[in-house]
């Protein structure tokens, strides 16, 4: 395994998406919020394949962004880190977080 035990279902669906031919053909995913984490978008990187979906707030290595108070709807923030995975926070009826 590539990435740790402790990614969940997200070292699950990376060792699927390992195991066929998408490997440098650059396919893109597209998932929930269950599935999507930092970590599965980066591993995926490595290998030409993009990653977007919704994503949880409370996920491991999540950036830091304002509190929901300060935005209006419509409004949105980013963050990118180092490898270019970059996660926005969207404001609607409530936060949506997308990465």
């Amino acid at each position: 395994a590539r990435i740790s035990e402790k990614c969940g279902w997200t070292w699950i669906l990376s060792c699927q998406v390992h195991d066929v031919e998408f490997i440098g053909k650059s396919y893109n995913i597209f998932a929930d919020n269950f599935f999507s984490s930092i970590v599965l978008a980066k591993d995926l990187m490595t290998d030409s394949i993009g990653y977007c979906g919704t994503m949880r707030q409370n996920r491991k290595n999540m950036s830091e962004f304002p509190a929901d108070k300060t935005f209006q709807k419509g409004q949105f923030d980013w963050r990118m880190d180092e490898s270019g995975v970059s996660v926005t926070k969207w404001m609607d009826n409530k936060a949506v977080y997308f990465i």
